[in-house]
């Protein structure tokens, strides 16, 4: 089996390059109205409902693709290769949230409990960029469980591509 690194590392980059790009508009959004969420669950919640809109508008009005997609020249397609429908861009991407965000959970409360990141979901909740460091600590887990399956098979799909019949090429 043969690993292809170039396309998981673009992948990778365009998923970096829209997590920013959202984390930005939220730090934005959260300036504007200063009544969001403060909490960090709240805060979480809504980074990952503003995420989901922002793949799910920007997919189906540009034809698959994302700014970070743009920028590393990728484009979500039904496996077949036809054009994602838009049924297959929301359940792709609410798919990918929760798979993510609830195994991230279950691992950082796995850690909490263990006491190797004791008190890290309140550290990062004290202050305003610590919705930052949260995913910046998260991101291996995120290469774990989402690209571990687009890098050992030889269909390179990630587990939400798959549930949602769709395919990034």
């Amino acid at each position: 089996m043969q690993i292809q690194w170039r396309y998981v590392l673009r992948r990778t980059g365009a998923y970096i390059a829209d997590a920013l790009l959202v984390y930005a508009m939220v730090r934005v959004m959260k300036e504007a109205v200063p009544d969001l969420p403060a909490d960090m669950a709240g805060a979480m919640l809504f980074q990952n409902v503003i995420f989901a809109l922002y793949a799910i508008i920007l997919t189906t009005l540009l034809r698959g693709r994302t700014f970070g997609k743009m920028i590393f020249r990728l484009r979500v397609v039904r496996s077949d290769g036809g054009r994602a429908s838009f049924l297959h861009i929301v359940v792709r991407e609410f798919t990918g949230r929760f798979l993510f965000e609830a195994s991230n959970l279950i691992l950082l409360a796995l850690f909490e409990y263990l006491g190797v990141l004791e008190g890290f979901l309140e550290y990062c909740a004290s202050f305003p960029g610590g919705i930052l460091l949260y995913y910046l600590v998260s991101l291996p887990w995120i290469l774990v469980i989402s690209f571990s399956r687009v890098m050992l098979y030889r269909d390179h799909l990630a587990i939400h591509d798959r549930i949602s019949g769709t395919k990034v090429i």
